[in-house]
């Protein structure tokens, strides 16, 4: 578990009298799926909007994915939450009123779901359920899996991108990451969601300078540039001064639960 999280997890365990793992394990399945609009930066246009799975602990207090997870992981359910958390995001898609027959779903992978032989099929499977055309996704896979197993799941995933699925890097780190979009794996055109690692600084001149040769090295490449966890004003004006033609952030739209 990334050090980051275990501490989060590790205060949350100490300022609560329960068995946090115990109280996991008999109510995992209580999740909802929310939705936010990867937005452009110039226009109303939409790229796709991203299912984000929650945790409903209890009445009034809704847990994140950030610190569900790695519950998941370690009670060992985490495989069947990611398969759960896709269907559902799935059959909320279907019947979503943002579904207009332009607009695709972003879906989160779990390192889980792209280690799984079956990723392919139970995803056409749910597909086919609830009448969602391939076309209409947006897979997201995790910067921090590394190049090698970024490059496995894009051939994993083949069948859905070859039936007009896209890709997503997500939380892209730039130069402070491991993976590097390459040609030889991540096609022309795909998506790279830049981390908040790199956006949440972008509006001080340091951070700006970052977020510019970050941008230019991928535009080069031809890919499409998101910026996740626009908050500020400032973070916006930075991003749209670098070209960067998508963000994602409660500037531009907080989650909602899907309807």
């Amino acid at each position: 578990m990334p050090l980051t999280r275990r501490r989060h997890l590790e205060a949350e365990l100490a300022s609560q009298p329960t068995d946090l793992y115990s109280e996991f394990l008999a109510g995992w399945d209580r999740l909802e799926i929310h939705g936010q609009e990867i937005r452009s930066t110039s226009t109303t246009e939409i790229y796709a909007t991203e299912a984000l799975v929650r945790w409903r602990r209890g009445p009034g207090e809704l847990w994140a994915a950030g610190m569900a997870l790695p519950i998941a992981e370690e009670t060992g359910v985490i495989e069947d939450c990611t398969q759960l958390a896709l269907d559902m995001s799935i059959a909320a898609w279907a019947g979503s009123n943002r579904r207009d027959g332009s607009q695709r779903l972003a879906l989160n992978l779990h390192r889980a779901s792209l280690e799984s032989s079956t990723v392919v099929s139970v995803l056409l499977a749910s597909c086919a359920t609830y009448g969602v055309a391939p076309s209409e996704l947006v897979f997201e896979i995790p910067d921090r899996l590394g190049a090698q197993r970024c490059r496995a799941a894009v051939d994993a995933l083949g069948p859905l991108f070859d039936a007009g699925a896209r890709i997503a890097l997500d939380d892209h780190r730039g130069e402070a990451s491991e993976t590097t979009p390459n040609l030889s794996w991540l096609p022309v055109g795909s998506l790279v969601k830049l981390d908040a690692a790199i956006t949440d600084v972008c509006d001080h001149p340091l951070g700006r300078q970052v977020l510019e040769r970050t941008a230019g090295a991928l535009h080069q490449q031809g890919y499409e540039v998101a910026a996740e966890m626009i908050e500020r004003p400032a973070q916006l004006d930075a991003v749209r001064a670098c070209n960067i033609g998508w963000a994602q952030g409660h500037l531009l739209g907080a989650p909602q639960l899907f309807s």
